[in-house]
Order: structure tokens, then sequence, then C-alpha cells
């Protein structure tokens, strides 16, 4: 029998700021006082996603509104049946702005006194209007997730375009804002230019959790002097702020499963790879991250002890992954002993951050930039050929492929018992990078990356149990 696929609603209620006052934007129904507008998508939106909605909201409202943050997620599911609710907050920027007359503006106190169609979005709208009224915001609170931050950065983009002889041909779009980073998009008479700023590491972060970013605004200006025809090209970058303005990359890898493409984007990659031998103390003082096995290793003991971390794992799940501590540790040992040279490693290299342009791959999104085993980013490309009708074909093939350029170092028997041992510590390498990332968020997107620490968990339970039973 042919299962039925999984189908997802997404539901979208904007909580609209007042320009000047603490207040937001209500409809009253029969049942009760809800946030308007409301919006349903018969899809699942990507987090941060908010180019469907901002479409409907600047539609239906008619004045100009700007995303601010996703304030709530919630997931519900029934059978194959999947609902996401979000409370999508955005800024009104236009005070003389009159709503139509079914919608109000409705502060704190009033709030209090008005029965709730949907009481779970109560505390929500409540504490949106105490950090109005207060004008503060959570420590973790993001530059781009700020009333007033969108207009900076567009006046930024303009500023650049005209030093470089650009002309804009339509508004600047906001694309993605979510707890990683923000992207935005700008129509140009010479092509289409995207903007993205990620978390500038501060004093003390890397003290804490050692795995967390890079500042890739800076690492991005590096390694495009370094490697031009394979990185993104910046038009401008704003070290300082994380900010970068690029050009386009081309078609994403993701959306072209055509093998040969993969095989020489990895071959590409491991060329670049390669060309980094020897120069660790250059790419960290480029701004790339410490995460070599030595580190893996030496924070194994904190993860298993971080009951936060563990929480979305069940007893047995934890009790479990504790007792192969003392495996993990002997496992970066033995990837150690193989003597292959730390290199540039992306740090979440998979098919969704590769592109080709003009006929060459284009490697983005280096926020998680580092030196490392080479490794642990081939095992996470050649980890994604589901997209492939033989999975196992393509996985196989492009291992193989990798594995020839370091014959140098090493036999192929060994360098595929290295790759072995890579991919159980690739899942240990992204367990620690999501736990740390997730440490560095504030909620709702904090509990949306606990998941992915779940996730590589039990990639890494199986292959655990998968190398034991093989070898």
């Amino acid at each position: 029998m042919r299962e039925t696929a999984t189908r997802w609603q997404s539901n979208v209620h904007a909580l609209v700021l007042h320009p000047t006052q603490p207040r937001v934007l209500m409809q009253q129904g029969p049942e009760g006082w809800s946030l308007s507008p409301f919006f349903q998508f018969g899809l699942r939106l990507p987090f941060g996603d908010v180019v469907l909605a901002l479409q409907e909201i600047g539609h239906t409202l008619s004045t100009n509104v700007t995303a601010v943050r996703w304030t709530d997620i919630h997931y519900t599911h029934q059978g194959r049946e999947r609902q996401v609710d979000i409370i999508l907050t955005l800024e009104c920027n236009d005070p003389a702005w009159v709503p139509p007359p079914h919608l109000h503006w409705i502060d704190r106190p009033t709030l209090e006194r008005l029965a709730s169609t949907l009481p779970q979005q109560r505390e929500v709208i409540a504490t949106c209007l105490r950090e109005e009224e207060t004008q503060t915001a959570p420590l973790l609170r993001l530059p781009w997730e700020r009333r007033g931050w969108f207009r900076q950065a567009a006046s930024w983009i303009q500023t650049r375009l005209e030093q470089a002889g650009r002309t804009a041909t339509g508004p600047v779009e906001q694309i993605r804002i979510w707890g990683i980073s923000c992207i935005l998009r700008v129509p140009t008479t010479e092509g289409t230019l995207y903007f993205k700023s990620g978390p500038v590491p501060v004093a003390g972060t890397r003290e804490t959790f050692p795995f967390f970013f890079a500042n890739e605004a800076a690492l991005i200006k590096g390694l495009a002097a370094m490697y031009p025809e394979y990185m993104p090209s910046p038009l401008a970058i704003e070290v300082t702020e994380g900010w970068m303005l690029l050009e386009d990359v081309g078609q994403v890898l993701r959306t072209q499963p055509v093998l040969d493409l993969w095989e020489e984007a990895l071959l590409v990659f491991c060329r670049v790879q390669q060309g980094s031998i020897g120069q660790r103390e250059a790419l960290l003082r480029m701004g790339c991250l410490d995460r070599s096995l030595e580190k893996l290793a030496e924070h194994i003991d904190t993860f298993m002890s971080d009951t936060e971390a563990l929480s979305y794992l069940d007893a047995a799940e934890v009790e479990q992954l504790r007792t192969y501590t003392p495996r993990l540790k002997a496992l970066c040992q033995q990837l150690a002993s193989y003597n292959l040279p730390s290199t540039l490693v992306h740090g979440d290299l998979h098919s969704g951050n590769v592109a080709f342009q003009h006929g060459k791959p284009i490697f983005f999104d280096w926020a998680d930039g580092c030196v490392s085993h080479p490794f642990l980013d081939a095992v996470t490309f050649w980890g994604g050929t589901s997209v492939f009708a033989d999975a196992t074909a393509a996985r196989t093939r492009l291992r193989t492929a990798y594995l020839a350029q370091w014959l140098a170092y090493a036999p192929m028997e060994r360098l595929i018992e290295a790759a072995q041992v890579a991919e159980i510590l690739g899942s240990l390498y992204h367990i620690m990078r999501n736990r740390d990332i997730s440490a560095n968020m504030e909620t709702p997107w904090n509990k949306a990356m606990g998941t992915w620490v779940t996730f590589w968990v039990r990639e890494l339970l199986d292959g655990l149990a998968e190398y034991e039973r093989t070898s």
C-alpha cells in the first residue's frame, strides 16, 4: 500500500508593533481578541523564512512593515498531519498609518482585561509589550531582531552600492531572520546581491563556548583573497558588525542531483584544503576557529555533564551515550594517529552550502570555518547522497574519489579506516557544534537547535554500533 505523504500547515500570527508606542495590533472576534493579521500556508515554512508572510502582511495592511523576529514557534502533529504556529513580530514604519476599523492598537493594561481567543499567545504578547515599555531586551537578543536595525542595514547597503557604482532596481528585501543569521536581498543593474549578518564573537565567548561561530565577515574577507575562484565575491564587508554584501553565488548544488557535479565540487574543495596545509596560524588569525581533534576530545566530558543539552534525549539514550565516553576519546586519538595534516575546514559542508557559478563550485556559509581534520568536512558532504536513486553507490564513489587525493599520506586501506572513524567523530563534532550554538541562542531558536543535538546523538549511537559490529 502506498503511504500518504506528510502534510504541513504553517500558521503565521503577525505581532505588529506600533511605530512609536508600546502597543500591538489585535482584532476582536466572537470568542475574544487575537493577533492580526493571521495567515495559513499549506507548507512548512523554513526556520526564519519571512518572504511569504511579508508579502501577505504588506498586501493586507497596505503599509510598510519590517520583520523583527520569529518570536514563538509551536509544533503539533496528528498522524501524518503537521502544523507549526508562528508568532512573527514586525514593526510598522509609518507613524501616520491608521489601521482598518476592525484592527486596534492594544497596550499591556488593556490586554490584561481582554478575553483571548488563543490564551497561549497572551504571555508572548505581554512579554513583548513589557520589553517595549522598558526599552529592554534579553542579553542574547541578536542585533537584527531589534527595532530599527533593518533601516540601518538598508542604508549601509545603499551607501556601498553608490560607492561601487551600482544602482538598486528594487527595494532591499528581507529573506530570512533567525537565531543564526539574517539574509537580505537587493536587485541591482548588474545582478542580485545578498546581504548577510551573523553573530560577532564577543569577549569571553570562545572561552565559554569554544565551538561557537567565527566572525564570518572577517573570514570571508580573508578566504576570498586566498581562494577567489571558489569563495563568495564580496562587494563590501564590515567586519566589526559582521556584515557582508555578496554577489549571487549561483545555483545551489542541492538542487542538482548530478553526481559528476558533486564529485567535482568535492575534489575542488579537497584542493582548497590541501592548499591550506601548513597555514594553521594564518587561518586562525584570519578568524578560523580551532576545532582540532584535541579540542574535541577535551570537551567530551563537559558535554556528558550538560543536563540542558541532554534533556531532549530519553534516559536510556543518555546512559548509553555516557558509556561511550572512553571510546570517543580513544577514537579522537586514533584518527589523529593516521598523521593526516590539519587543514581549512568548512564545518558544515553539505550540498546546500555549495553552488555552481560559471561552471565552478562556490563554497559559502563559512560561519563554522575552522582548522581541524580534513575528513570531518568530507563525511558531511558524502553523507548527503540520499538525493540520488542509488545513495550507497553515490556515497562510495565520492568517498573513493576524495580519499584517492590523500594517497601521499597513507595507503588506501588506512585512509578508509580513517574515514570510518571520521564518520563517527563527524557526528560528535556536530553534537558539540549544535550544543554550543543552542547555548548562545534566545528562545525559540535554542530549542530548535537543541533538537539537532538529539538528531546527531542518535546518528552517533548508530554509527558507533555499526563500527563495533564491523571492526
